[in-house]
């Protein structure tokens, strides 16, 4: 079974070749070859390996992590608080990111509220900072729920952005909570005057 099979390396079939040993591949489970190899990393205890590479990975590793909707919580958690923007930048659409995990990224990294407002759990302050015309049609919803806008607020919200989708060529689309508060009355933020 330590038979060894000789391959060239070049397509023209130099003299130039390399040794492959076919004592893995005999001795492999069907099962195994047909996943590839086996992903449990040296050291590690089994079952462990994600929260390993949240905690210990390379970069490029946690930010593949980073992309996947199906981590464990304890996995997530350590990745929100990695100290690499670049990493927790991959976590932005993340489904399983919650409100509290945004705010806590979003407080740390400002720069990144931007890619965060797309998420479905950004808060509406943060979707707000979004061009109306860049805002998909999920966050639109969630966004005039979180501010409890009236049917007339909605409709004259749909008109802006309509407006600003056709000359957005011509002119700089508003942001969404700039449109909110020019269709909004009375502002909760403003005091009313009598």
């Amino acid at each position: 079974m330590n038979a060894e099979k000789t391959t060239p390396i070049t397509p023209d079939a130099s003299p130039r070749t390399h040794t492959v040993s076919t004592q893995f591949y005999e001795s492999a489970e069907p099962a195994d070859t047909a996943k590839g190899m086996d992903t449990q990393a040296p050291g590690v205890p089994e079952g462990g390996s994600d929260l390993w590479v949240a905690s210990h990975g390379e970069p490029h590793s946690r930010s593949l992590l980073a992309q996947r909707e199906d981590l464990a919580p304890e996995v997530l958690a350590v990745l929100v608080h990695d100290p690499d923007p670049a990493v927790v930048a991959q976590l932005a659409l993340n489904p399983l990111l919650s409100r509290a995990q945004i705010e806590d990224i979003t407080a740390r990294h400002p720069h990144l509220r931007h890619i965060f407002a797309h998420s479905a759990s950004a808060p509406a302050r943060h979707k707000g900072e979004l061009p109306i015309i860049h805002v998909s049609a999920p966050n639109f919803y969630l966004f005039v729920q979180e501010v409890k806008a009236t049917v007339p607020e909605i409709r004259a919200l749909q008109e802006i952005n309509r407006e600003a989708t056709r000359m957005r060529n011509k002119r700089e689309p508003p942001l969404l909570w700039d449109a909110w508060m020019s269709v909004h009355s009375p502002s909760p933020f403003r005091p009313e005057t009598r």
